[in-house]
């Protein structure tokens, strides 16, 4: 299996003229435009890409589970019980990584803003920072069932839940 993720990577990473080079190679430019917002003016491919990622949090969550476990079970021996490891909401890398696409719209937005200076970037970017304290409610809601605290008793949930809705709205 994680030969397999690794020739997946090296395929799609690497710049090798096989399956579909100028798609392949298109890809990358807009990773690479997403990554460098804020030192490039934002096209519309750019924007369009990103709204893909946006959506795709589940996605990365779903590939950093399987790597940790990869790497748990095959690679190390699995000598720790890999769900502990994996699904640990204390470790921090999985609030990055639900967060990461809407920091790659924040900024694209920003810059959009910069270049532009038409109010409704600034109000987009609200949108996607307003996702921000929702992952971190969430977290705080994860933690708390982690170590069997009634969540409903802190306050957490409520919190979540407000901050979700604003989010939605």
């Amino acid at each position: 299996a994680f030969a397999l993720w690794l020739l997946v990577g090296v395929v799609v990473c690497v710049p090798m003229r096989v399956l579909a080079w100028e798609s392949q190679r298109w890809v990358l430019h807009r990773l690479w435009r997403i990554v460098a917002a804020p030192f490039y003016r934002v096209r519309f491919a750019d924007t369009w890409v990103a709204d893909q990622i946006t959506s795709l949090p589940l996605v990365f969550l779903d590939f950093e589970y399987t790597i940790c476990q990869i790497t748990q079970v095959q690679i190390l021996g699995g000598y720790l019980d890999s769900n502990s490891v994996c699904l640990n909401p204390t470790v921090g890398v999985r609030q990055i990584l639900n967060i990461l696409p809407s920091w790659l719209r924040l900024v694209q937005c920003l810059r959009a803003y910069y270049d532009t200076r038409h109010r409704s970037h600034l109000i987009n970017a609200g949108k996607y920072f307003s996702s921000f304290p929702v992952v971190v409610a969430a977290s705080l809601v994860a933690e708390a069932r982690e170590v069997r605290i009634d969540y409903f008793k802190t306050g957490y949930f409520f919190v979540w839940l407000t901050l979700a809705l604003i989010h939605a709205v």
